[in-house]
């Protein structure tokens, strides 16, 4: 197949970028894996072959687990209390504990001494607020329209919010967006999510009649500095960007590797795919190049073939193309990639 002909094929999405129906889950995943993450990869080997990714310091806001959730991927309800008025969480938790048991959201509150926002549900009985934010994630948290038009249920949403904080006091309530408005933006967030929200990845096939021992995959892949939580990943420990520059998993059932010393997963497996999330990734292109270097250093070690997902031979130049008009793309349409909205949306 010629190179022109890939590219054309590589700008289909459910191409040269692996959908997440092939493989599954597993770009966006942070707390199960980090959890797991041993210490920082050995900087002499990662270095050598994998290159470095510089990124900058995560900014105060980032580095603030309490933060309000970006507006552009969350529809915020704001509610300001009365001159006076001020309440602790238990209080405001008691008014609207009716509204949790049937739908998603987080709430916000700015702390009557500090000044700061706070998590509401992680703030401490001493902790007074006097203005909330409800905030309503424009996907995740509207799962289920129902037989609702999505304007009816934004509506719906601002109508609770203020009749049951009504009940303290009188209240100032604002959204971020009037509902007509609200609907919209969902739908523009659904197709955003829908045309990025995939992997790029490359996978390393053995030759006809081969396999990969596990025990000889996890000796290549660590002295590249990958370490094991289920998959192997090269870990990002700067804060910014998705918790992974890339990743390694197999087709091979259950998809993950077993852990060191065990016999809690299959001891060879039939290919290794290297993957991340174009979207979740603060450069992608400074990975992608990074991810080339780590699956041509695994065939040498290893033997086999590198193919797209197409099972075609790997174009990277072309693959390389795709990316930046992608993130191009995803920029122009406000998505920083790595960034915080980017990593709450994909």
């Amino acid at each position: 197949m010629s190179a022109a002909s890939q590219v054309i094929r590589a700008t289909q999405i459910a191409s040269l970028l692996l959908g997440l129906a092939l493989i599954g889950a597993g770009c966006g995943e942070r707390a199960s894996d980090t959890s797991l993450a041993a210490s920082p990869p050995d900087a002499t080997t990662a270095e050598s072959i994998l290159g470095t990714i510089d990124l900058p310091e995560p900014t105060e806001a980032e580095s603030n687990p309490h933060r309000p959730p970006e507006p552009v991927i969350f529809w915020n309800i704001d509610v300001r209390f009365a001159d006076g008025l001020s309440f602790d969480s238990d209080a405001v938790e008691e008014v609207f504990a009716d509204l949790l048991q049937r739908m998603s959201f987080s709430v916000y509150g700015r702390d009557v001494s500090m000044g700061d926002w706070r998590w509401l549900t992680s703030s401490g009985p001493e902790q007074r607020f006097r203005h909330l934010r409800f905030a309503f994630h424009y996907l995740d948290d509207f799962r289920s329209l129902e037989s609702q038009a999505d304007e009816e249920l934004f509506s719906e949403r601002l109508t609770q919010v203020t009749e049951r904080m009504s009940r303290l006091g009188e209240t100032k309530v604002d959204c971020s967006l009037p509902p007509e408005q609200a609907a919209r933006r969902r739908q523009e967030l659904q197709e955003l999510r829908k045309r990025f929200d995939t992997r790029v990845a490359v996978i390393l096939k053995p030759s006809a009649g081969e396999i990969y021992e596990t025990a000889r995959v996890r000796e290549v892949l660590e002295s590249l500095g990958l370490r094991w939580a289920g998959r192997f990943h090269w870990w990002n420990h700067s804060g910014v960007g998705n918790a992974t520059f890339f990743s390694v998993e197999t087709t091979t059932p259950p998809g993950k590797f077993p852990m060191k010393g065990t016999d809690d997963g299959p001891r060879q497996v039939e290919d290794l795919i290297f993957f991340y999330s174009l979207a979740r990734s603060a450069k992608p292109l400074e990975v992608f190049d990074a991810l080339q270097r780590a699956v041509e250093h695994t065939r040498q070690q290893l033997g086999g073939t590198i193919v797209d997902v197409d099972g075609e031979p790997a174009d990277f130049a072309a693959m390389r193309e795709v990316i930046t008009t992608h993130e191009a793309e995803l920029r122009a349409a406000g998505f920083e990639p790595g960034s915080a909205a980017s990593l709450q949306l994909f």
